[in-house]
């Protein structure tokens, strides 16, 4: 209580940012006693007497900045997953260690997760309402003023409605790429959802590896792209900032020690090598832009 670290709220902070949130804010929350009021407990205490007090001015011009900048041009991304609602609607509690005081259900959705192997493409959910407005422009999938290059399904279940959407992507050469082949929930059975599936199967399908990632390493992680004109904005998490869980363990900052990561970045210009030095409890925001006098070599810089 009123020792809170702003290197924590920082971790916290940058594990968001990593997954497209270009919006942070916080506050305190008054768990307070009716003997002293004006204590926080079990939250965030913003008091004049709380550790944080001498760290509000930096830590908000740091939220400020990267929310600036992780909002300017487009979100980025090459692959489109479909959200998988259906199985999460076909399963029940949690398992034990993953309950907490905000979900106790599957279908409440806060343990949906991308597969690791997803994530060097920037992998955006899609949801069976945006389906219907999806076209396929080769080579490019086209949603509004979005655009990317692949759809990946890996459910267990799925409704007709949005398989059907899916099975018409395929007759137009869209790169749908099925990981299995899904079963229909429900008690009511359609025949045309096996007819669906049968004509799919017939079909050739890409391979996800002929999908160029965005930025590929051999460290797991977690980012967030921008696109303004040529240039690209990338907010890169330290890696050990990654799968932060509530409650988050008090000093959990003092294990984000600096570490050095080799990627590479792949553009439709070209691809740059990059070497991601971390510091101590830090994030990094990595600028990259090609000019016609450049060519294929890449502009960058680490801020």
């Amino acid at each position: 209580m009123a020792e809170e670290l702003v290197d924590d709220l920082r971790c916290v902070a940058d594990a968001q940012f990593a997954w497209g949130v270009n919006r942070v804010v916080w506050h305190g929350k008054p768990f307070s006693t009716e003997e002293d009021p004006r204590r926080f407990y079990a939250s965030v205490h913003l008091g004049d007497d709380g550790k944080l007090k001498k760290d509000f001015k930096s830590f908000n011009g740091y939220l400020e900045t990267v929310s600036d900048n992780m909002s300017r041009g487009e979100t980025y991304s090459r692959l489109a997953v479909y959200f998988p609602l259906e199985d999460q609607w076909m399963r029940d509690r949690l398992p034990e260690e993953l309950r907490k005081p905000s979900s106790n259900f599957h279908w409440e959705l806060q343990e949906v997760h991308m597969e690791e192997e997803l994530l060097k493409y920037r992998p955006l959910w899609f949801s069976q309402a945006w389906l219907e407005e999806l076209e396929y422009e080769k080579p490019f999938f086209r949603y509004r003023n979005r655009c990317f290059e692949a759809f990946l399904v890996d459910s267990e279940w799925m409704t007709l409605v949005s398989l059907r959407a899916l099975a018409r992507l395929r007759r137009q050469g869209a790169p749908v790429i099925f990981k299995r082949w899904p079963k229909e929930p429900g008690m009511t059975k359609h025949e045309e959802f096996q007819i669906r599936i049968s004509e799919m199967q017939q079909q050739e399908q890409v391979e996800l590896t002929s999908i160029r990632p965005i930025l590929e390493s051999g460290q797991p992680l977690d980012f967030w792209c921008r696109k303004e004109g040529e240039d690209y904005s990338l907010f890169i998490a330290h890696p050990r900032m990654r799968n932060l869980r509530y409650p988050l363990e008090y000093g959990y900052s003092e294990k984000v020690q600096a570490l050095r990561v080799e990627a590479r970045f792949y553009a439709k210009k070209g691809e740059l090598p990059l070497v991601l030095d971390f510091h101590e409890k830090r994030s990094l925001v990595v600028r990259i832009g090609w000019r016609e006098a450049l060519g294929s070599e890449g502009r960058l810089q680490v801020l």
